[in-house]
């Protein structure tokens, strides 16, 4: 309740924290602020925003996401990565790039090795060790995973770009922007044996789902096909 940070349990490569690899059975806090965001999608690293918008990560370091270290090694304590000020951060996953959104809209991304095209740089291979700014415009806000980034911008627009495994409308190593739609929420639930499946809601409350499905998750009345254009789940439904 205090926005203290606290931390257990694998600690292998660091990511506890603690300046040690011993596994923390206890709660350990984090020292010297308070924080307002933390991302710990996989158990290797670990990135937090503090209450002032200053970005911190620590634990393994092998993919660059520490940002100019570009050396594997462990970062046993928490690291201040650079002077801007950050709303909010995701972790694509092991070995992926992660991104991050300033306090003044615009994205940034880094780190991992970019084989599925996540960062949006217009690379297919390599690792960013520096942020590099996605082009074009400010974001409202952005989501990701193994699968691909998603983020809408200023303007509503949403805009998608990383693997297109399955035919599931990426298929991009720069933005690709999603219709003339507006929209307000999208998700990705990530790849999985079964494919990838969107969902978004516009900014009139109409759910959409596009993708790949094996179980009739698009809501289509199929249970076995893919939808590479986005779907209108009911025209009078609101979400």
């Amino acid at each position: 309740s205090g926005n203290y940070l606290y931390t257990w349990g694998n600690n292998s490569d660091g990511q506890v924290g603690d300046g040690t690899t011993i596994y923390a059975n206890y709660p350990y806090q984090i020292p010297l602020t308070k924080w307002k965001y933390v991302e710990d999608r996989l158990s290797d690293i670990t990135f937090a925003i503090d209450d002032t918008g200053n970005l911190y990560g620590w634990g393994c370091n092998y993919y660059g996401h520490l940002t100019n270290l570009s050396t594997r090694n462990l970062q046993l304590t928490p690291r201040k990565l650079n002077n801007s000020k950050w709303k909010t951060i995701i972790y694509h996953g092991a070995n992926k790039p992660i991104h991050a959104l300033d306090e003044n809209g615009y994205l940034y991304g880094w780190g991992g090795f970019n084989s599925s095209n996540l960062i949006g740089n217009g690379e297919t291979v390599g690792t960013q060790y520096t942020p590099f700014k996605i082009p074009t415009t400010k974001w409202k806000s952005v989501i990701g995973n193994s699968a691909g980034t998603f983020a809408i911008d200023e303007n509503d627009y949403l805009f998608i770009w990383g693997d297109n495994l399955n035919d599931t409308l990426i298929g991009n190593n720069l933005p690709y922007k999603i219709s003339e739609t507006k929209w307000k929420y999208v998700y990705n639930r990530g790849r999985t044996s079964t494919g990838s499946t969107t969902c978004a809601i516009d900014i009139d409350g109409y759910l959409y789902a596009w993708g790949e499905q094996s179980y009739g998750e698009l809501g289509t009345g199929y249970q076995y096909n893919k939808q590479t254009v986005p779907y209108k789940i009911s025209n009078t439904t609101k979400w």
